[in-house]
């Protein structure tokens, strides 16, 4: 729900970079346990994998020429370029960018404050199913706007969209189910890029597919695997095939 929300008042950046870092980390130390329990080093083309992954991320949000920049302290900027050119590539990279961003969404009242005043975020702790005192004690004092529904944008011939999976949670009882953080991209005539993130279930993909079956019976998702849901590698893989899917 806060992803829908941050969609509508079209602060998407901040999720973007925020999911992209995770999958980063998540990636890299998943690359460095395995070489740690191999007895190596991770090799030093998997570091310059990482590094330019990292000058992507960087580029697409921090840089002072990048197009959806995120104004964070100048000095973690100047420490994160540094660290990127010259120093090894670690999974904590970026802690005290996601700690500048933390502090940007907590701090602005038009972020996390205008979310809990809501219709979202009453949607949210209602499917948490409290009671009514506990809803009470977390309902906001002022009315707030209700956000339910995406603006529509306008379609043209020349218009352009792209869609990718950068990063997976595993959520529901016991983090048992992965959802994927869709990030749908349309690039208008002028130049301009819009952004949303989409968070949807293995399932709800295979319905849409459903839909386009007839029209694109081409088009084929990868296979589920009742037994290999919860696998890091299994997670990693359908990832992978699902952005092959999406292209």
């Amino acid at each position: 729900y806060f992803i829908d929300f941050m969609n509508y008042i079209k602060a998407e950046k901040f999720l973007y970079v925020w999911l992209s870092i995770d999958c980063f980390r998540d990636e890299l130390k998943n690359r460095m346990d395995a070489a740690e329990r191999d007895g190596r080093w991770i090799e030093v083309a998997e570091e310059n994998m990482f590094r330019k992954e990292a000058m992507r991320i960087y580029g697409e949000g921090l840089a002072e020429d990048a197009p959806n920049r995120i104004q964070l302290d100048s000095r973690i900027i100047a420490k994160l370029e540094t660290s990127i050119v010259s120093l090894p590539i670690t999974p904590y990279l970026f802690d005290e960018v996601q700690e500048g961003i933390y502090n940007i969404l907590n701090k602005e009242k038009k972020y996390y404050y205008s979310f809990k005043k809501s219709m979202l975020f009453y949607r949210c702790i209602t499917e948490l199913d409290l009671n009514q005192d506990e809803l009470d004690s977390l309902s906001p004092d002022e009315p707030g706007p209700s956000v339910s529904t995406f603006k529509p944008i306008s379609i043209t011939p020349k218009g352009r969209f792209s869609a990718d999976i950068p990063h997976v949670s595993m959520v529901g009882k016991d983090k048992q189910d992965a959802l994927y953080s869709v990030v749908l991209k349309y690039k208008e005539e002028n130049g301009h890029d819009k952004q949303w993130i989409i968070p949807k279930t293995f399932e709800e993909i295979k319905k849409f597919q459903s839909k386009l079956s007839d029209q694109f019976p081409t088009l084929n998702l990868p296979k589920a695997s009742f037994f290999a849901g919860l696998d890091k590698d299994y997670i990693s893989n359908r990832r992978d095939a699902l952005n092959v899917y999406l292209k």
